[in-house]
């Protein structure tokens, strides 16, 4: 068997199209935030001769309710679809750089030197800070509104329930990251794909492949030695 290029080309294409397509998830996840705070801000000015048609702290609750659930449903479309597509081509391609030693082990170094954790592991903080933001925001304004009227009524209930789930979608991205690492990812699946990132695994993909380039060097080599010979 020898190397398909066309395959490894495809391979590396697939993955540079769904880093590009999680890096706008991700734009859009900003931008989400940022308006959902502009939109805080300007209700909390409660500027004299403005007169909104809902109580600004219930206003602020519902923003911040908002911005968690659309910050879930942007980490669910990257995180759970695209980094997932991205686990599968990662996976075939350093299956690929196992089986043939010289294919350049860019993967079996990047799974090495990860040291077990994912980036999935860390983008999750990318959407957890502001949805952890957003629900101190309604939780702080809950209590204000509380403190303003002294009374406990069924808008009142109705802004605790609010603020109560904005917390939905923290818990949601905080337990469910744990199964996009691609390290779970390869443990499920069957025959040798369950390990291929196990430590010695990617040391022994690097190995080898450093040692078909030494065996490359030295067949160069040799014509040279014999023509000065």
């Amino acid at each position: 068997m020898q190397v398909d290029t066309n395959t490894l080309n495809r391979l590396a294409e697939n993955e540079r199209h769904f880093h590009t397509i999680q890096a706008g998830i991700c734009g859009l996840a900003s931008t989400w935030t940022l308006t959902a705070f502009a939109g805080i801000a300007i209700l909390l000015k409660q500027e004299k001769d403005v007169i909104w048609l809902f109580p600004p702290f219930a206003s602020i609750i519902v923003v911040c309710l908002m911005a968690n659930t659309g910050l879930s449903l942007l980490w669910i479309i990257d995180q759970l679809v695209y980094q997932r597509l991205f686990n599968t081509n990662y996976i075939a391609g350093l299956r690929l750089e196992q089986q043939f030693p010289c294919i350049p082990p860019v993967r079996a170094i990047q799974a090495l030197t990860s040291r077990g954790k994912s980036i999935a592991s860390w983008v999750k903080f990318f959407y957890v800070w502001p949805a952890l933001a957003c629900t101190v925001i309604a939780s702080i304004s809950i209590l204000s509104a509380k403190t303003a009227t002294l009374t406990i009524d069924l808008p009142g209930y109705a802004m605790t329930a609010m603020a109560l789930l904005s917390v939905a979608p923290v818990v949601l991205v905080i337990y469910r990251a744990r199964g996009v690492s691609f390290f779970r990812f390869a443990a499920s699946l069957p025959a040798d794909y369950s390990s291929i990132l196990k430590e010695e695994n990617c040391l022994a993909i690097i190995d080898r492949h450093v040692q078909a380039l030494n065996a490359v060097g030295e067949n160069a080599a040799q014509p040279q030695n014999l023509g000065h010979g």
